[in-house]
């Protein structure tokens, strides 16, 4: 899809859709979070960037795709990522 966006105003259009909706999604999962004290409010949008690339179809292309990555080699480096993430948050909430 993302070769056929190069040349196709639809598929594009697809793409950018798709993207959009990922990054509102996570959005909305980040506000969530901030909601019940499990992310400081002040870092909403870059708990949704970092999640968004986390999770994103270019990072597992990257990993699976190109750098030869078993899906399951992926599915535990992206718990790690996730946990690690997490716990930087939980951090970032405890006041010192």
């Amino acid at each position: 899809m993302a070769v056929a966006a190069e040349t196709d105003e639809l598929a594009a259009a697809a793409i950018a859709d798709l993207d959009a909706r990922r990054r509102a999604d996570l959005g909305l999962a980040a506000a969530w979070m901030s909601q019940r004290g499990l992310l400081d409010p002040r870092d909403q949008d870059q708990a949704a960037d970092e999640l968004n690339h986390l999770v994103g179809p270019e990072t597992h292309a990257f990993f699976v795709t190109k750098s030869g990555w078993t899906d399951d080699r992926y599915r535990a480096w992206l718990e790690t990522a996730l946990r690690g993430l997490w716990a930087r948050w939980a951090d970032a909430r405890t006041p010192a």
